[in-house]
């Protein structure tokens, strides 16, 4: 069930490598989201009114990437992990897998930020076991792909 949190600036929304506990739309004030390579913290980028974060771990079900901090008064709407999981899974098959798809390379390119701006190493985080997958392997299936793009495209 969706609810209302407010936050004071500065106050911390999450902590990177906290297990997901869902989704976060921010309908007012401003988010920035930061990362930590050792001694070195990094904004990735600052989230406002109507956008979305926290939307990576609930995807691919992994920790956060990411920390994220009120950088002024804040309201958002947090939407839990199984409700936003819930609705994701009505969408088709082939739109889990791209936005899986995407997820990973978004993972990826940050770390190589990170790297690139620090000069240090960081640990990609866990992968998760095959029960926790948005997508698991067994479903993904090209004939049933094919056939809800097809269906998709008749309608």
């Amino acid at each position: 069930m969706a609810e209302v949190k407010q936050y004071g600036e500065g106050e911390i929304v999450f902590e990177e490598k906290a297990y997901c506990d869902g989704v976060y739309i921010v309908t007012n004030g401003l988010v920035e989201i930061f990362t930590k390579a050792g001694e070195n913290e990094m904004v990735l980028t600052e989230v406002g009114k109507g956008g979305m974060f926290g939307e990576m771990a609930t995807i691919d079900l992994q920790e956060r990437s990411a920390g994220a901090r009120a950088m002024e008064p804040t309201t958002v709407v947090h939407l839990g992990r199984n409700e936003f999981g819930g609705r994701l899974q009505k969408l088709p098959l082939w739109a889990l897998l791209l936005i899986q798809m995407l997820v990973r390379r978004l993972r990826e390119s940050n770390l190589k930020l990170v790297e690139l701006q620090t000069n240090e190493s960081v640990e990609p985080v866990e992968k998760p076991r095959d029960e926790e997958r948005l997508v698991a392997d067994e479903r993904v299936d090209a004939d049933q792909i094919m056939s809800e793009m097809g269906r998709e495209l008749s309608e």
